[in-house]
């Protein structure tokens, strides 16, 4: 869904602290997640394997027929994760494992580890994916073309 380098640094990877409290890392990450924007992001997300292959099929062919016949709300999933959601910070005995971020008593996206995402000396980003191919179950209304 998206990623993001400063939670590389504000969160315990590697090793908890001895005063390592979880809802204030969560309080912290969720102020983070505010400050750039994540409220107010419309996520989109293909409702199948098929139609995420067709329409990655015509890009590649450069058919933009085709893709304005699959890019229509109808083949996607569409949300707005809004003001309403919790942020989770998960972790074992050693140190953090994730963060989840949830909406409506369900995982709306959930972190990975942090990774390097370029050869060399790149960025590192800690990315958020969705935990299932369903974003939401309630759809806003928005017209893709």
């Amino acid at each position: 869904m998206f990623g993001n380098s400063d939670l590389v640094k504000i969160l315990p990877w590697d090793t908890l602290p001895n005063d390592f409290n979880p809802d204030k890392l969560a309080a912290t990450v969720k102020r983070l997640l505010n400050k750039h924007g994540l409220k107010d992001v419309v996520y989109v997300k293909p409702k199948n394997k098929s139609i995420e292959q067709m329409i990655m099929n015509a890009v590649d062919e450069n058919d933009i027929d085709k893709l304005k016949t699959l890019l229509i709300k109808d083949n996607f999933y569409i949300e707005k994760l809004g003001k309403n959601y919790q942020v989770r910070v998960l972790h074992n005995d050693e140190r953090v494992t994730s963060v989840a971020v949830d909406k409506g008593g369900r995982v709306f996206m959930r972190t990975e580890k942090p990774r390097n995402m370029g050869a060399g000396a790149g960025t590192t980003l800690v990315t958020f994916r969705t935990p299932t191919p369903k974003i939401g179950k309630k759809l806003h209304p928005l017209i893709l073309r």
